[in-house]
């Protein structure tokens, strides 16, 4: 099987048939069984499928719904790869960066919306079931089970709605033990060798190791356990700090010491959930402050005193003019909808950014220390 197929076959899986199995098709047949054992007590009485069947076609028809009438229209998701809704969940925007298509709405207002679909999938398999077998002689027993069914459901989904995410972020989203407290105290120098390669041990923790993969050796004195949605690269010159990205801002992390503490630059009052519009930080020789392009600003990042300070203002940031209202641009899912120029601090102590005018990027020379600013380079984008 092609490699591709069974990447596709995966994501497939993963996403979207694991997810309706375990939250729509196992739950509608599974809770009216166990009731109907319990209160049937032995009596011949009309089958749960039909119960069962138009839960299950009237969660994927919400599941439809969800999709062309609520996502994109009321809010906007730019990497979505589950269900948007199922008994369980229904898709939203985070708190950190809401992307609300429609003024002033709020998460509230997306579960009212998904709590009165699950109320409505609910009741009516509820009166088909009923009105499908209501001359039967038990109807009334049979009519107990699936109202205890129902409201037994609708619990369940309520409270697995306050809480699966959360669980699962525990487990798969987020690197646990990035939130312990801040420790300030300063890195220490390594007396080994350089390390110049991490790595990511799923459930051992981070190792490094020198650049040809000899001498590895535990990364951190606590360990991380890094997502792979987050990013650690970036080794500070003197090879005692890494950078590592996660949420709207940068942890520093000691590779030799407990310090550890947090800088978060300006966010983008524009920001509609993409990218970030920055450039990743860059090193200065001195391992003690950074370089960067945040929202359009040259910025620079001060490890001493944990601030971020705008050296230049607005000196490249480019709209790239994505409709995200619009369904014709088949890339606005992967496409930021802005442009940084980039940023870097060169071993000889000069920093290199880009700038923004018109069609044509410039390429800058610039010394901190005497504020000397000059364009090396221009071209034509």
């Amino acid at each position: 099987m092609p490699t591709d197929l069974r990447g596709f076959l995966f994501i497939l899986g993963i996403f979207y048939v694991l997810p309706f199995v375990f939250s729509i098709i196992l739950p509608a047949f599974l809770v009216p069984a166990i009731f109907k054992k319990i209160i049937g007590r032995k009596k011949k009485l009309p089958s749960i499928f039909i119960f069962a069947i138009s839960i299950i076609v009237l969660a994927f028809l919400a599941n439809l719904f969800w999709d062309f009438f609520i996502y994109n229209k009321i809010y906007y998701e730019w990497d979505r790869v589950s269900i948007p809704y199922s008994l369980f969940w229904h898709e939203s925007p985070s708190t950190e960066n809401p992307n609300w298509l429609a003024e002033g709405w709020t998460k509230g207002n997306l579960f009212t919306i998904w709590l009165l679909i699950t109320i409505g999938i609910y009741l009516i398999s509820l009166l088909f079931a009923y009105l499908k077998n209501r001359k039967h002689k038990e109807i009334k027993r049979y009519l107990a089970i699936l109202s205890v069914s129902a409201v037994s459901l609708l619990g369940l989904t309520i409270v697995a709605q306050f809480t699966i995410f959360s669980v699962l972020s525990l487990i798969f989203m987020r690197p646990v033990n990035l939130d312990y407290k801040e420790n300030n105290s300063s890195c220490i120098l390594s007396d080994a060798a350089q390390p110049r390669i991490l790595y990511r041990n799923d459930g051992i923790g981070e190792s490094i190791s020198d650049s040809d993969g000899s001498n590895m050796r535990p990364a951190f004195k606590k360990n991380l356990q890094l997502s792979p949605f987050g990013s650690a690269d970036n080794f500070s010159p003197n090879d005692a700090t890494i950078i590592i990205s996660w949420g709207d801002g940068y942890w520093f992390h000691c590779l030799n010491s407990d310090g550890a503490f947090k800088i978060s630059p300006p966010k983008f009052e524009k920001d509609i959930g993409h990218n970030l519009p920055r450039s990743f930080p860059s090193w200065a020789p001195d391992s003690k402050r950074l370089i960067m392009n945040n929202n359009g600003d040259l910025t620079l990042i001060d490890l001493n005193t944990k601030t971020t300070v705008a050296i230049k203002k607005l000196v490249a940031i480019k709209d790239n003019q994505i409709d995200i209202l619009s369904k014709n641009s088949e890339n606005k899912y992967y496409s930021s909808p802005y442009t940084v120029g980039d940023a870097f601090w060169s071993k000889s102590g000069l920093i290199y950014y880009t700038s923004f005018e018109a069609d044509t990027v410039h390429l800058h020379q610039f010394n901190l220390d005497t504020n000397q600013d000059s364009i090396i380079l221009s071209k034509n984008s």
